[in-house]
């Protein structure tokens, strides 16, 4: 039995590291470890990199990712507010208004996305422009928002992992009752 144990831990970590190329912190190019998450607050639940280190409710501070230290941000927020009034919000938060055509649409098993991409300073952030990932969704209930920030130079460097991590927070994410 303790044999049996032991095999299994060893086997999970030879798995673990392998798939992310023997570095799970800083990893460029492998899987990226993501752990489920519920907010009962928020009523929603979903994915999250491992690397990041929750700082409000549904905000998320991943700057782990980036080997260069500059800022990566997700957001997995619900909202009580019509899709119309969660995009306005949404623009008084950035310099540039969120576009009135999405850029794309995804649909997961919960829920239909709206995406926008843009580059723009946040404010109560500085200066500094940052590449966003957004989409937003609504259900009968309530609208929903997922965003993933970045400096633009690091998202053009490593567009693949920053790619993986947002499609698979939209993947994963739904409401809860």
């Amino acid at each position: 039995m303790v044999r049996r144990t032991k095999l299994s831990i060893l086997l999970f970590l030879m798995l673990f590291f392998t798939a992310c190329n023997g570095d799970p912190f800083h990893n460029r190019s492998g899987a990226i470890p993501m752990l489920p998450f519920s907010d009962t607050e928020l009523g929603i639940q979903g994915n999250r990199p491992f690397h990041c280190t929750q700082v409000g409710s549904g905000v998320y501070d991943c700057t782990d990712l980036n080997p260069a230290g500059n800022p990566v941000i997700m957001d997995q927020l619900a909202f009580d507010a019509s899709l119309e009034e969660l995009v306005e919000l949404v623009s008084q938060q950035v310099d540039t208004p969120v576009p009135t055509t999405e850029s794309g649409v995804y649909r997961s098993a919960a829920l239909s996305w709206k995406l926008y991409t843009l580059e723009t300073a946040i404010k109560d952030l500085g200066e500094s422009t940052f590449h966003i990932q957004l989409a937003i969704a609504e259900d009968e209930v309530r609208c929903y928002l997922i965003a993933l920030a970045t400096v633009p130079e690091d998202y053009q460097a490593d567009q693949k992992m920053y790619d993986a991590i947002y499609n698979h927070a939209l993947y994963a994410f739904k409401p809860v009752e």
